[in-house]
This record gives C-alpha cells, structure tokens and sequence, in this order.
C-alpha cells in the first residue's frame, strides 16, 4: 500500500490560507485574559491541575484544563508578553493541526485531494 500524503504545494496553500484569514493577529496585543492565563505557575499549581481546578484563586470556573495551563506556562517563560511572538505560536500551531488532520483523512480517504480539503476547511 502506498502512503498517501500532502503535497508541498497543498502545504504552501494552507500556510498562505492561515496567514490570508489569520495574520493580522500579528498586530494584535493581548488583552486581559491572556494576562491571566500567560503568567509563570509553581510546578504544585501544574501538578494540581491534573485533578482539580485549573485556577486555584477562583477567577476561573473549574474546568479540567492541565494541559492548557503547562502550554500557557511553557509560552510565558519562553516568550513572556510578547504578543507578535505569542500570535505567530498560535498561527503556527493552526498551521500544523490543520496539516495533521489533512494528512489523516488523506491517508484515510487513500486520497491527497480529500485531505486538502478538510485541512483548508479546518482553517476556515
């Protein structure tokens, strides 16, 4: 059976479809809920999100959200407040689900064309 992939020029497509629909968020700055969410959290808060809720102060309603809060903590220590640089991670992040999800339904369908398109419907 021959593996089924995404063309380079099904990529470059939905790299520019991300950047035609979404880079203008690069402009964007942050607002006051990326403030709260984009802050260093002691490895206890980390470990704790595991079986409670993902913000102890309360602010938050109780959502199951581990993985989240280790993202947002990873972002803040790597790039702080940084929008552009926070912007550009989530785009890139639109960039490879949708990628991800293409190259499944293609290997699936045994078809390119019908896994380009559910990843250019997946960004639009």
């Amino acid at each position: 059976m021959t593996r089924v992939r995404l063309s380079p020029l099904t990529s470059a497509l939905l790299a520019l479809t991300v950047a035609a629909f979404y880079g203008r968020t690069l402009t964007f700055g942050l607002i006051w809920d990326d403030f709260a969410a984009l802050r260093p959290r002691p490895l206890a808060a980390l470990a704790a999100a595991w079986h409670g809720p993902w913000d102890p102060g309360g602010v938050w309603p109780d959502f199951y959200r581990p993985l989240s809060i280790a993202l947002y903590d990873a972002l803040f220590r790597l790039l702080g407040h940084q929008a552009v640089a926070l912007h550009l991670v989530t785009l890139l992040l639109l960039f490879a689900a949708a990628w991800l999800l293409g190259s499944i339904v293609a290997e699936e369908c045994d078809d390119a064309r019908c896994g380009a398109v559910a990843a250019l419907l997946f960004v639009t």
